[in-house]
């Protein structure tokens, strides 16, 4: 009889010791090899990214993968119905349509029927739809109520979270400009994906899924500084797109690509890569991700010295930006629109710092207020209303301006040239052929094409400005 702890041979030689050995060596040599063709992010770099992509978004993974949660969803009598799963993506063409009022009643009526009837993937859904909204928002207070009820639904439910939570929750923390916490709810997003399969609607909306995420990791590379990589990643997936489109995806993977081309200075390609996506999104309708675009259209036509086109895109966003929903594309618009007024201006005076800033160059004036009176006069004469001939300041108004004493041309004539060549030097490149500081009949002026403002105490976003003009020069 044999024996229980050694089942009889079936007549073949084993594997002896020596080649076991080796075999488990050959093992883990070719898992330190994968190893190393990781990043330190721990995504896979070069071709295999590429054929990782690919893998995971081939049919037969993606329909193994539906039919095997699909399974595991029918045994334990969890999961979203096809009655929820329309209304999800109803609330999302809502977001689409920038229809954010329906998009949220939606999500907080599903969250309603959910704690009736004690449903924690339906809730999960509804929650993470609401923290996007927050997010979006940049409501702070709703956006950390919504993680709390969250993350008390995924305490009392582990095992049913389902993967759109960490998209939802890595969306957040990307609008929170926290690129390595998106990073890693995106990963935790693609991996759920992967074993899920995606969700009750089959291998469709896999695929949809996994192309997303893959997206989602790009955009929070992007946000790290790691442009190569995201453009990389944006490009394999872009080549995946265009064998089948998905609804947004195509016209957000051209946006991050634009992004990326216009970071780097080549704006051409960058307005190619935009231009794709409009046309795109128009056809879609997709209003929330178009006004990413004409966003973008402002930030070009900045870049090119178009102010006058860059002002009409942003003047088109904030219109539309009227939604607190907005709030963060709100606000982008606004960071832009400053740094449009930084650029239109030739001459930036700041009278209580006692520096201006000329077409990026700094001017310190120290402890020279005479210097500084001067040219603060000067700037009053030149925003004057009227007649060009009339901008400019006579030796008496001047001498009565700065000095408060009544002008006498044999006192005071020599001491003005004196502090007038003193400003010239100053702000002049060139003094002998001075270009700001004009000669202007029995006075002077400042020149007429310069487009000129003295920042005063209430103007707090120009003298921003000042100082990152400073930093930067």
């Amino acid at each position: 009889m044999a024996s229980l702890n050694h089942p009889p041979s079936s007549g073949k030689a084993g594997p002896s010791l020596s080649s076991r050995s080796s075999r488990r060596g050959a093992t883990k040599h070719a898992a330190g090899a994968s190893a190393s063709s990781k990043s330190k992010s721990g995504l896979p770099a070069g071709e295999v990214l590429r054929s990782k992509v690919r893998k995971t978004l081939s049919k037969p993974a993606v329909i193994q993968a539906s039919r095997e949660y699909l399974r595991s969803q029918e045994e334990e009598r969890h999961g979203v119905s096809p009655e929820i799963h329309e209304q999800l993506n109803i609330a999302r063409m809502w977001m689409e349509k920038c229809e954010f009022s329906e998009a949220r009643r939606i999500h907080v009526g599903l969250l309603e029927i959910a704690s009736y009837k004690e449903d924690p993937v339906t809730a999960m859904e509804a929650l993470a739809g609401l923290i996007r909204l927050a997010g979006e928002a940049s409501d702070s207070q709703q956006a950390e109520r919504w993680e709390h009820e969250l993350e008390r639904w995924m305490e009392r439910h582990p095992r049913f979270t389902p993967p759109r939570v960490w998209y939802c929750r890595g969306a957040l923390a990307r609008s929170q400009n926290q690129p390595m916490k998106a990073q890693r709810f995106f990963l935790r997003y693609l991996r759920e994906v992967r074993r899920s399969g995606g969700g009750v609607a089959g291998p469709a909306e896999s695929r949809e899924e996994l192309v997303r995420a893959w997206l989602l990791l790009a955009t929070a590379l992007l946000q790290r500084g790691r442009r190569g990589r995201a453009a990389a990643l944006g490009r394999v997936v872009l080549s995946e797109l265009e064998k089948k489109p998905i609804r947004s995806l195509n016209g957000n993977v051209l946006i991050l690509l634009g992004y990326v081309e216009e970071v780097e200075g080549r704006l051409d390609s960058a307005m190619d890569f935009y231009r794709r996506a409009h046309s795109i999104l128009l056809a879609e309708h997709n209003w929330f991700y178009h006004l990413s675009v004409l966003y973008a259209y402002a930030r070009i036509a900045r870049c090119r010295g178009q102010h006058s086109q860059a002002e009409f895109y942003l003047d088109l966003v904030a219109g539309a930006c009227t939604s607190p929903e907005l709030a963060t594309l709100r606000s982008s618009v606004e960071k832009e629109r400053a740094k449009l007024d930084l650029e239109q201006i030739d001459l930036l005076v700041h009278p209580r710092r006692g520096e201006a800033v000329f077409r990026g160059r700094k001017i310190e004036f120290q402890r020279q207020f005479v210097l500084m009176d001067l040219l603060e006069a000067l700037c009053e004469a030149h925003a004057r209303e009227g007649a060009d001939e009339d901008r400019g300041l006579s030796k008496k108004d001047l001498v009565e301006k700065v000095w408060s004493v009544k002008y006498r041309p044999e006192v005071h004539d020599n001491k003005l040239y004196y502090n007038i060549n003193r400003l010239r030097r100053l702000i002049e490149v060139d003094c002998k052929d001075p270009q700001i500081l004009l000669s202007w009949r029995e006075g002077y002026r400042l020149a007429l094409s310069l487009r000129i403002r003295v920042v005063r105490e209430s103007e707090k976003s120009i003298a921003a400005g000042v100082a990152r003009a400073a930093t930067l020069s």
